[in-house]
């Protein structure tokens, strides 16, 4: 339970938690949450392909894409309401 890639992880998710909520104290929800939500997934996928040497085949490379693309529509539809 204590090897070094487990406490990275960890502290990943503690530090993401962090950041999110000192960004909602200071922006709009609405803005806030597509962009975490992006990050979240590209720092999800980055650590896992870097640091748990984790290979994406094409079809996740594609999901990434798509999920990446969906994020930018729904942060673009929240700004146009704001």
């Amino acid at each position: 339970m204590f090897n070094i890639q487990f406490v990275i992880g960890a502290s990943f998710i503690v530090f993401s938690a962090l950041a999110l909520f000192k960004a909602l104290s200071g922006s709009p929800f609405s803005f806030v949450i597509p962009l975490a939500t992006g990050m979240n997934f590209l720092m999800t996928v980055a650590v896992g392909y870097f640091l748990f040497n984790d290979r994406l085949s094409i079809a996740s490379y594609i999901g990434f894409v798509l999920i990446m693309a969906g994020v930018f529509l729904i942060s673009l539809n929240s700004q146009s309401q704001a």
